[in-house]
């Protein structure tokens, strides 16, 4: 069964429009970008606090392990 363009433009959807985007939405879609890198770079701030801070625990459990070990030695 062939199909003729008539019948395939039957069958098809109209092409789509290309919408702009709306001022008021253009304008909220910065808003939203703008606390997005904010909200980026206080999340970068907070993961590498959380790395320091780790560090410190294991800094401070070598040290407690390493004195342990010097107390039972004696």
């Amino acid at each position: 069964m062939t199909v003729t363009s008539d019948e395939l433009n039957t069958y098809t959807s109209p092409p789509a429009e290309a919408k702009t985007p709306s001022r008021a939405q253009s304008t909220n879609d910065d808003a939203l970008q703008a606390e997005n890198a904010r909200l980026n770079g206080e999340l970068r701030e907070a993961r590498a606090l959380i790395r320091d801070l780790e560090l410190q625990v294991e800094s401070m459990k070598a040290n407690a392990r390493k004195a342990a070990e010097a107390l039972l030695a004696h």
